[in-house]
């Protein structure tokens, strides 16, 4: 049903299209201006019967259509941040407000079925965090711990040693971009 409701719009704005717009008409009366206003013709002839543009106009259009272009690659690199952004920007705050609300409206007051409950699940919301090393894997620190913990053989404190320099530098960048 969707295609074929889609398909009749279609035909009927191609047949509204075809009925409309008299092209021939059109291009004819566009011709008889240009001949009536040669100096708005910017195209020369080449000899062969060809119309070239003159080099300056080339590089006009050119910086015309690359300026066209890297509006549209910028406007779709600043949406994508800026939607990312957004993304993040409100995963703060519903952490921040909603999360709270959640807890306090639905888990302690509704679903909880004795104090027992709330007090498990106030231990459980109190003493939850969030390990950034995880998240980001600072300096491959992350997957450190995680082959320490996995393979007995592997030497902790030779490991961080190695990493410790660029550790510091992810940290310290780390520091600088969330205080800003």
């Amino acid at each position: 049903p969707l295609f074929l409701a889609v398909s009749a719009i279609m035909v009927v704005a191609i047949a509204v299209m075809l009925l409309t717009i008299r092209e021939p008409k059109l291009t004819a009366a566009n011709q008889a201006l240009e001949r009536q206003h040669p100096e708005w013709d910017l195209a020369q002839d080449d000899g062969a019967g060809h119309e070239v543009l003159p080099a300056p106009v080339k590089r006009s259009l050119g910086f015309l259509l690359s300026s066209i272009a890297l509006w549209f690659i910028a406007y779709n690199g600043v949406t994508t941040w800026f939607s990312r952004y957004v993304a993040e920007v409100m995963g703060y705050h519903s952490y921040q407000s909603v999360k709270p609300q959640v807890y306090d409206e639905i888990l302690c007051l509704r679903l909880a079925k004795d104090p027992r409950q709330v007090e498990i699940m106030d231990t459980i919301y109190n003493n939850l965090y969030v390990d950034l090393n995880y998240i980001n894997d600072f300096g491959t620190s992350a997957s450190l711990i995680a082959d320490c913990i996995m393979d007995s053989k592997v030497n902790f404190s030779s490991s961080k040693a190695a990493i410790e320099t660029v550790l510091d530098l992810v940290l310290d960048k780390f520091e600088k971009d969330m205080s800003r």
